[in-house]
């Protein structure tokens, strides 16, 4: 990519800096020339201006003395020839006295991959550092928010690539992001659930965007990004946060033991060196149960007398999270050996219950074959026929015992279907009395309904079903041979056979 002075090298090879101003849409540069070149050919300026990246769009004004001047323009490319024909007209006509002068305006813009120009390194920082804290901060949100990692200005030769994961300057690598320990986000997820900042809405950054992994030689780069790390990491702590007089400084409330109010500007080397800065926020987002580290993390800022992210407060609130989870493991432990003796005694009672259906199933079916047997042995004493031993009144009471017992069978089952169910809401219950000690993934693992509960339940329940299959079986042989006894056998026997 052609830098300014090549510009202006074109029309003249004694070319001198006037001025130059550049933001992040526009330059305007200015040079003086002692004279200008003879023969520039149309071909070769066409040649020059395609040089420039298409994103930007180039126009360069030459003027001598207070006469109209002659544009040369990227977007005009079919209209050099007569555009350096009106310049040479123009300095034919001027005194020799009159001074040439060279105006650069360059229009530029983001290209779909997110890579953009800059023509003057310091010009471009010196923009950047007068803008306010809120202005700096937004531009980047702006642009990653488009893009998802923005590149400015292009390789050039002898220039090391520098800065963040997500802002890259001096390079154009559109799979640098493949490096990224953070997934940015989820991050921005996790940080706007964790702290209530009144302009999420239009700065959407963290530490991670700003810290830089490759360092610059730029010391004024360098001195603006460290500021806007230490100053988002405010915007990534705090419980509470905005900006403040104008957008030129953030105030963060971190609310512990005590409430800490701090103001952070863009001087704000006092709260701690960029390494444990981003030491505190990667030991925060990183992994584990956020909340409960950031409030160990607020505790021990909201203790000193000033805001400060050092490495004490990161050992401070590491040593307090181990601790915090060995607490945590003896507080799961016993919770789980709770549960496991509510679930055996649970599973005694249903096995009680269970055990109950079967005594009471056997003595049914002992009871009816006593009855029988007392019938038939009361029949043989008095001489009655085998046809003759089952009459009305023990076919009617046999029915009545069966109805009986299969009415126990159902009110029985209904019972133990009910108990289940209070289980169940019993196992819920105590899970939801928890909630407020364990986090969600802990609770689920303690109390896993699909693990310890409904194993137990269903095994129950197979057991119900057998049993009560038997039970009704039972009831239908032995109904069907009191109803077969009630006539001839033989002739019953008969009517079965086709």
């Amino acid at each position: 990519m052609p830098s300014l002075q090549e510009i202006a090298g074109v029309f003249s090879s004694k070319a001198q800096i006037e001025a130059i101003e550049e933001d992040s849409v526009r330059v305007n540069a200015s040079f003086s020339l002692d004279h200008l070149e003879s023969g520039i050919e149309a071909s070769d300026l066409r040649s020059f201006l395609f040089s420039f990246p298409r994103r930007d769009k180039v126009n360069v004004v030459v003027r001598v003395g207070a006469l109209d001047g002659a544009t040369c323009s990227s977007s005009h490319m079919d209209q050099l020839e007569s555009q350096l024909s009106a310049l040479y007209s123009v300095c034919e006509a001027a005194d020799g006295d009159e001074g040439i002068t060279v105006e650069i305006s360059i229009s530029k813009s983001f290209d779909t991959e997110g890579a953009a120009s800059i023509y003057s390194e310091r010009e471009f920082f010196d923009w950047l550092t007068k803008l306010s804290l809120k202005e700096q901060l937004s531009w980047i949100s702006d642009a990653i928010a488009k893009h998802g990692c923005i590149y400015l200005n292009e390789q050039v030769e002898g220039a090391i690539p520098w800065g963040t994961p997500t802002v890259r300057f001096n390079s154009f690598q559109p799979d640098a992001h493949s490096y990224q320990p953070f997934d940015r986000q989820s991050l921005l997820l996790r940080q706007s659930d964790l702290v209530n900042f009144s302009d999420a809405s239009t700065v959407a950054v963290s530490p991670y965007d700003l810290v830089l992994v490759e360092p610059a030689k730029n010391k004024v780069a360098t001195s603006l990004f460290n500021s806007l790390l230490r100053s988002s990491m405010v915007i990534a702590v705090a419980d509470h946060c905005r900006f403040e007089d104008g957008g030129k400084a953030l105030h963060g409330r971190f609310r512990g033991v005590r409430v800490l109010d701090s103001r952070v500007g863009s001087s704000n080397d006092d709260i701690g060196t960029v390494q444990s800065c981003y030491s505190i926020f990667s030991w925060l987002y990183s992994g584990g149960e956020i909340s409960d580290k950031a409030g160990l993390l607020r505790n021990i800022i909201s203790l000193r007398t000033s805001l400060e992210f050092d490495d004490a407060v990161l050992h401070s609130a590491r040593s307090g999270y181990e601790l915090y989870l060995k607490e945590n493991i003896s507080r799961y432990i016993d919770l789980k050996n709770r549960v496991t003796d509510y679930l055996d005694s649970v599973k005694n009672q249903m096995d009680e219950k269970v055990d109950s259906l079967t005594k009471t199933f056997s003595g049914s079916v002992i009871a009816m074959i006593t009855f029988f047997v007392t019938v038939i042995i009361s029949q043989s004493g008095q001489g009655t026929q085998f046809s003759e031993f089952v009459g009305k009144e023990v076919l009617v009471l046999s029915y009545a015992f069966g109805i009986v017992s299969l009415v126990f069978l159902i009110s029985t089952n209904i019972s133990i279907n009910s108990s289940k169910e209070r289980i169940r809401e019993s196992f819920l219950r105590l899970k939801k009395r928890y909630s407020d000690l364990f986090c969600p993934e802990d609770l689920s693992r303690v109390f896993s309904e699909e693990e310890d509960l409904k194993p137990m339940l269903s095994s129950c329940s197979r057991r119900q079903v057998i049993i009560s299959g038997f039970w009704i079986l039972t009831l239908i042989i032995l109904l069907w041979a009191v109803t077969a006894l009630a006539n001839d056998p033989v002739a019953y026997l008969k009517s079965l056979i086709p």
